[in-house]
């Protein structure tokens, strides 16, 4: 078993085969974690500041583009 540590780096195949084959955990590095918490944080800051719509993020995607999504 063991754990495989998600990171920025990019997985090739053989680290796929081998994160299966030994079905090894999956866990988010230190790094990662800090990260999507910068994200978060900023994301929160831009809705919380910002009255234009965000794509994807306040609205749908692709033809529903123009859909506001509530705060809800």
């Amino acid at each position: 078993m063991g754990t495989h540590n998600i990171n920025k780096n990019w997985l090739t195949l053989e680290k796929i085969d081998d994160i299966v084959a030994n079905k090894k955990n999956l866990k988010l590095s230190k790094e990662t974690t800090e990260l999507v918490v910068k994200c978060r944080t900023y994301l929160d800051d831009k809705m919380a500041n910002n009255n234009k719509p965000i794509y994807g993020i306040n609205t749908g995607f692709g033809s529903l583009c123009n859909t506001e999504i509530s705060e809800n």
